[in-house]
């Protein structure tokens, strides 16, 4: 059920042990390190990591913690405890958890600790707690124990720990070592070139000069009738009740129209409005003195640099005289295009308003507005009188009269629908008309027999309802109509059949040196490509799960081979081998050492970390953290 060491958490402890920790595990749970790794006398406790626990409680503060930090992550949107649990949250706290708790157990074991000092210039030297210009900033760092759900002696403890930790396991890094031949060795190897000739091959290339006799389409059509059958087909009759078709019979008073109108009229009417500039003062005096030398050419200018006003303070946009304070209304819609008047008072200071645009009123004429009016009403009518057509469908039908009738009886449209499949595609190739399909209909038609009429099934705001009037099975092809596509079948297993021989012959002719691009038109439109200074890290896609093949063949026409590929064959010839000149690579050799030494030591630490988990053990309490994860569960 429980998901172990997919990842490991975000902290750099977590990082460094991430692989000791998945290959160890992995090896020692795999190869039955412990008999109950799934214990269930751990005293209450969640997880045990020799005599360290980590109790339900502090599973559950991680999780809410991890959660929380998530949250954040995505923007402040809501991260419910039951769809953080169905992501695979609570398996990776389980696995920081497992590694914090393998972490501590080791350094009280070895006594591991680090200094206050070295815990300050830890957090100090943290990139996370830096401002902008590089120095510490108490705020980040009060703000990260906060989102952290920690104080500063909680971190300093934890930092204690991990700094110990990370002395450990860069101490045993260091024992790794790499000697000079070593590292040369590892140095050509990954830099070693070649220039090669490779002729691709797949099947579907393969020339078939001869095509099938009527007699051998025949045998082929009558051994493999099964790949050529027609779907069943259903003809079917289908009546479509929709509110639109009951709103054409509904009867709409007028007086109902008449009353709705006066109460909405105003809604179909778009008011007079007036593209409007402001600029606004506390005093009259002030206001006064800009209105002696404001024009509408540079009232915006006069705004900025001498009101202080911003762009968006000035622009007050297309406006409806219901919209503008009472002391404003009259005044600003008597003004004409361009006019600027003001100084307004009002109750909260002094106004100079510009007129830029007069866009007049538009009124929807009455007739219009009532023929909307009565579509509406008559609309919401049709939806009580749609259930009552379908009632009184039901009963038609219920007392035995058959579909066409009951329709034509209640003046319901109709389509007759010729041989559909299930999926909605006729006969012909051409899909069913749009306005009939309903999948759910279909489903039901195809589990009936003839004469069967389907129930009523909901479609948008109406219904459909269907009768089966003819069945025609499943049934082959005629094989006119399947002709070509037996012959493509039939040349694809011959060619099938012809390539494991053309392989073979082409790459005999390759040894002999016969030229590759002679070849390729020989036997059937195959490729050749040609590549230069080719390495192992940056070979032709095609070759990329062969590559070691390829750099293990000696050079030379008559070391030609064939290689198999996931999609075909590549037929190879190495033209040149290219081994790098040591000489002058003196930095690039000894980088090679030193990733080499840090491969044997992240080995050594693996071996290390290995052999102390399998001494002390990891136990899991299964019911606890079922438990946990039960108290989560349907949580929104």
């Amino acid at each position: 059920m429980i998901t172990f060491f997919n990842k490991l958490g975000n902290s750099w402890v977590a990082k460094i042990i991430l692989g000791i920790l998945a290959l160890s595990m992995m090896a020692f749970w795999g190869l039955g390190g412990l008999s109950n790794i799934f214990s269930y006398n751990l005293n209450g406790d969640a997880v045990r990591v020799g005599d360290t626990g980590v109790s339900p409680e502090q599973i559950q503060q991680s999780f809410e913690t991890t959660r929380k930090r998530i949250s954040q992550m995505m923007g402040g949107q809501y991260l419910s405890p039951s769809k953080a649990i169905e992501m695979g949250l609570m398996d990776q706290v389980l696995q920081q958890e497992v590694a914090g708790a393998v972490q501590y157990q080791l350094g009280e074991d070895l006594g591991l600790t680090a200094s206050n000092g070295a815990v300050q210039k830890y957090v100090e030297n943290n990139p996370v707690f830096r401002d902008n210009t590089g120095k510490f900033d108490k705020n980040l760092f009060y703000a990260y124990l906060m989102q952290s759900g920690m104080d500063e002696t909680g971190l300093a403890r934890q930092l204690k720990k991990e700094l110990a930790f990370k002395h450990l396991t860069d101490s045993v890094q260091g024992l790794g070592y790499a000697p000079q031949a070593l590292a040369q060795a590892a140095y050509s190897f990954k830099n070693e070139k070649r220039d090669i000739d490779v002729l691709y091959l797949q099947p579907e290339q393969v020339s078939v000069a001869q095509k099938p006799s009527d007699q051998e389409i025949q045998d082929y059509y009558e051994a493999y009738t099964e790949e050529f059958m027609n779907p069943e087909y259903r003809t079917i009759l289908v009546a479509s009740l929709t509110p639109a078709m009951m709103a054409e019979r509904v009867r709409i008073d007028e007086a109902d129209i008449d009353a709705v109108y006066e109460e909405q009229k105003e809604r179909y009417n778009q008011p007079e409005e007036r593209e409007l500039y402001q600029m606004f003062f506390k005093t009259a005096e002030e206001a006064n003195q800009i209105k002696a030398k404001v024009t509408s050419q540079n009232f915006e200018q006069t705004a900025t640099e001498e009101v202080g006003q911003t762009a968006k303070d000035t622009y007050f946009g297309f406006t409806a005289k219901n919209q503008l304070m009472e002391e404003l209304a009259d005044v600003v819609f008597k003004a004409k295009k361009g006019d600027i008047v003001g100084p307004i008072q009002s109750n909260v200071g002094w106004h100079i308003l510009w007129v830029k645009e007069i866009k007049p009123a538009e009124i929807t004429p009455e007739k219009t507005v009532k023929q909307e009016i009565r579509k509406t009403l008559a609309l919401d009518k049709a939806y009580g009188a749609l259930e009552d057509l379908a009632r009184q469908l039901e009963d038609i039908l219920g007392a035995g009269t058959d579909l066409a009738t009951a329709t034509k009886q209640l003046n319901i449209p109709t389509a007759l629908i010729e041989q559909t499949d299930i999926a909605g595609k006729l006969a012909t190739g051409a899909d069913m008309p749009a306005e009939y399909f309903n999948q759910e209909l279909l489903q039901n038609i195809f589990i009936l027999k003839k004469g069967d009429v389907s129930g009523l099934i909901q479609n948008n705001d109406g219904y459909f309802i269907a009768e089966v009037k003819e069945i025609t099975p499943v049934a082959p092809k005629e094989l006119k109509s399947v002709r070509d596509e037996i012959q493509d079948l039939w040349v694809k297993e011959q060619q099938t059949k012809l390539f494991p021989d053309i392989v073979k012959e082409l790459t005999q002719k390759a040894k002999e040196g016969v030229d590759l691009n002679t070849l390729v038109t020989q036997k059937g439109t195959f490729e050749v490509i040609q590549k230069k200074d080719m390495v192992r890290t940056n070979v032709m896609p095609e070759l990329t799960d062969a590559v070691n093949t390829v750099f293990a063949q000696e050079a030379g026409v008559e070391n030609a081979q064939s290689i198999p590929l996931e999609s075909g064959v590549a037929i190879v010839i190495v033209r040149q081998i290219k081994k790098p000149n040591l000489a002058g690579k003196g930095q690039a050799i000894e980088l090679e050492k030193e990733g080499t030494k840090q491969s044997v030591g992240t080995a050594l630490n693996q071996e290390t970390m290995q052999s102390y988990i399998q001494r002390i053990g990891v136990e899991l309490n299964a019911p606890v953290i079922d438990n946990i994860i039960k108290g989560y569960k349907g949580q929104d």
